[in-house]
């Protein structure tokens, strides 16, 4: 019985920490040799990936999918049992115990999550516009945390961009 209770706690603590809602985030591609620049917006799906659309300086839309990889995020859980008995004196030892009447027994347990550090996500995006074959890659490091983060980006034409995520 206690197995299948900790198996269900598990399970719940897994479904509410891994249920992520869906955001949005906006980028700002830079050619540093022309000034060129680019609007991306990022709409996460799951939290390590999503779409992503583009809108070019001549108009032209490129949409596609990126994939992250999120960086230091750990789950740790841990348990802990002991007994109470009758013929031990605790607070000679300094400890906040009451003497017990009767022994007993006691157990606890536990789980952490740690969040944060860095993510490392790349998209592919191709235009709309019908008989184009313009391809943009972004590779971006970002903040598991905030989202924020910066990269570069590269078209099949051969124009190189720097990238920022709000």
């Amino acid at each position: 019985m206690k197995k299948i209770i900790l198996l269900l706690l598990t399970l719940g603590l897994f479904q509410s920490c891994f249920s992520f809602k869906s955001v949005t985030k906006k980028a700002m591609l830079v050619n540093t040799e022309n000034g060129e620049r680019i609007s991306a917006t990022f709409q996460d799906n799951s939290g390590t990936g999503g779409t992503c659309t583009a809108i070019m300086p001549n108009g032209e839309i490129l949409t596609g999918m990126y994939a992250g990889v999120r960086g230091t995020d750990v789950i740790s859980f841990g348990s802990t049992n002991g007994t109470i008995n009758t013929t031990t004196d605790y607070t000679n030892n300094g400890q906040n115990v009451l003497n017990a009447e009767t022994g007993g027994n006691y157990s606890a347990t536990g789980s952490t999550r740690t969040v944060g550090g860095q993510g490392k996500a790349r998209a592919i995006l191709y235009s709309t516009t019908p008989n184009s074959k313009l391809v943009l890659e972004l590779i971006i490091i970002y903040n598991v945390v905030s989202g924020g983060g910066y990269g570069d980006a590269k078209t099949n034409d051969g124009r190189t961009y720097k990238v920022i995520i709000e």
